[in-house]
């Protein structure tokens, strides 16, 4: 039950339950039942198709303004999957208490990030359980998923340089300032993004946890520092982090190194 009290998903389901009809009303397929509880009976009875277009609908509802509830209620039916996964990650180099942590953050992530209005897989549970796992290895650099762009500095190329800064310095390594000045310039991310990443730094490196593959940065110690001061939950803070770093990987041939 670790991930799931790590989700913080308890009190967001005892709210979806006690408000099913209002927020469910958009996507039939949800709407018939009456709460978590009825789901999961009704899972047993039913075929592989019922189950699939269920999820979707669920899906579809956290494109909406009832987000939370429909990705918490996802979550705890998944939960069992979950747990399956992370205690398949734990292994003796790394504490359990972090696999919970890093699996929990990536739950969230998934289902929010999933493309619901055209799933590419034929099983939805699955599918989600398998990005988790995958973004979970990545995280912890295990096996061949592993993703070394936060744990290393790699030197930019002249062309991409001459995009990213035109500051006189041309001589000397790409630092962090340059890569946030041209982020910024080019509106991938906003300037509170780029503040935010820059708070979560500053505390990972005083906790020591940037050895992680988003160099600390995404960790729920450091996002729920951040959570508490803005009054935002932890999911809310981490997702934004890991969508500003998606933007600047995915933009950028330079890393950044905390």
């Amino acid at each position: 039950m670790a991930v799931q009290q790590m989700l913080g998903i308890e009190e967001l389901v005892a709210q979806a339950d006690a408000s099913w009809p209002q927020w469910s009303a958009s996507e039939p397929a949800v709407a018939q039942f009456g709460s978590v509880g009825e789901v999961e009976m009704w899972r047993t009875t039913v075929g592989h198709d019922e189950i699939e277009d269920f999820f979707q609908a669920l899906g579809r509802l956290t494109r909406t303004g009832a987000s939370h509830r429909a990705a918490a209620v996802m979550a705890h039916l998944l939960m069992p999957g979950i747990q399956a996964l992370t205690s398949r990650r734990c292994r003796g180099d790394v504490p359990r208490a972090d696999v919970e942590s890093v699996v929990a953050g990536y739950v969230w992530t998934v289902i929010l990030d999933y493309p619901w209005q055209a799933p590419t897989d034929a099983w939805i549970p699955a599918a989600i359980l398998r990005s988790v796992g995958r973004a979970v290895d990545r995280e912890f650099g295990w096996g061949d998923r592993g993703d070394q762009t936060w744990r290393s500095r790699t030197q930019v190329e002249a062309d991409t340089f001459e995009q990213m800064t035109s500051r006189s310095h041309r001589d000397q390594a790409l630092q962090a300032s340059d890569v946030y000045w041209w982020a910024v310039s080019k509106n991938l991310v906003d300037a509170s993004d780029l503040e935010l990443l820059l708070q979560l730094a500053v505390i990972a490196t005083d906790q020591r946890s940037a050895t992680r593959s988003n160099a600390g940065l995404t960790s729920r110690t450091a996002c729920g520092q951040i959570a508490t001061a803005q009054g935002l939950t932890v999911n809310q803070v981490q997702y934004r982090a890991r969508q500003a770093l998606g933007t600047l990987r995915a933009n950028t041939h330079t890393t950044v190194g905390v």
